[in-house]
């Protein structure tokens, strides 16, 4: 699938004085895909309720239909566009928050194309070609962040769901202790674990489950509340098609000799 240039491109520099007073900016929903650079620390931006804190020399790259807003004040570099096909993809499954490794060379790309498109009558061909350029180097930097981060988001991702099974908590709320969006944090986690984030709580509740089974009297409605299920016959639902057994049968063929 071939690249084809960016359209519709805005970049400039923001500083977020113009809000006055405020302590944190409207909300809005990104109709473009978005690329900043953030020139010194703040506080947090956030996208669709997960937060990223604002830091000097990290890149933000935001996705159309995502609602955003930041908390007050920062400073930022920044390029809006519109992208479709491989372009699109390619902006879609990279990490979407890092640090530059190449913080000079990143601002400077930045710099020739703010300056170019405050220019009157710029060439349009020469500011999608340099913004190809620049999202390429973006991308790229975001690869080579992907392996040993990732893998370190991934154990912390791994992390809260075994230490948060027993509560309800849903995709979004993994996502959100980790600092990556629902989608990819989903995409990134399926394939590095070879499951998905939701398959892996389940797994931890039925693994609790069994360890409640073979240790304990408890009731089996009981046991389900305490592993994170919403009662005792999705409980059993899934623990038969896990193990191909009940859990009053796996009670019993364990060698525990309470009373259900």
């Amino acid at each position: 699938m071939r690249v084809t240039l960016p359209q519709s491109i805005i970049c400039g520099y923001f500083d977020c004085s113009i809000f006055g007073d405020l302590k944190q900016s409207p909300e809005r929903v990104r109709t473009l895909y978005e690329i900043e650079y953030f020139l010194e620390d703040g506080k947090l931006t956030y996208t669709d309720g997960i937060s990223y804190p604002i830091k000097k020399g990290y890149i933000k790259i935001g996705i159309p239909g995502e609602r955003c807003n930041s908390l007050l004040p920062f400073k930022t570099k920044y390029v809006k566009f519109s992208a479709e096909g491989k372009l699109a993809e390619l902006l879609e499954t990279s990490t979407r928050y890092f640090r530059s490794k190449k913080p000079f060379e990143v601002e400077q790309m930045l710099d020739e194309m703010i300056s170019l498109y405050h220019t009157n009558e710029y060439d349009e061909l020469l500011l999608g070609g340099k913004l190809l350029v620049f999202i390429s180097t973006v991308i790229t930097e975001s690869s080579i962040t992907t392996g040993s981060a990732m893998e370190e988001i991934i154990i912390k991702a791994k992390k809260y769901i075994e230490e948060h099974f027993k509560d309800p908590i849903k995709l979004s709320d993994i996502a959100f202790a980790v600092n990556l969006s629902p989608n990819y944090l989903h995409t990134r986690f399926r394939n590095e674990v070879g499951i998905t984030p939701r398959e892996y709580l389940i797994d931890c509740r039925l693994k609790k489950a069994c360890e409640l089974l073979s240790t304990t009297s408890k009731q089996i409605s009981e046991i389900a509340g305490k592993c994170g299920f919403c009662n005792q016959q999705y409980l059993t639902l899934l623990f038969k098609k896990k193990y191909n057994i009940t859990p009053i049968a796996y009670r019993k063929g364990s060698g525990c000799n309470y009373l259900i």
